[in-house]
């Protein structure tokens, strides 16, 4: 893989990892806790994770919003 390449990889990784921090800031303390007890801190995430936390973020902060 070309440097650029890699290099836009990793900035997509961390634009998802930034979305990610945002989401978990919606949260509640409590919600946080469970997050990172089964993810761990979100710059230790593999990128073939994301997604997955990503998408469970998401359904939490929408039924909080309920």
């Amino acid at each position: 893989m070309s440097e650029i390449l890699k290099d836009l990889e990793n900035e997509f990784t961390e634009k998802k990892r930034e979305a990610l921090e945002n989401l978990l800031e919606q949260c509640t303390d409590g919600q946080q806790e469970m997050f990172f007890r089964i993810f761990g801190p979100t710059e230790n995430i593999p990128e073939n994770k994301l997604k997955d936390a990503i998408s469970i973020c998401e359904r939490t902060v929408e039924k909080n919003a309920k």
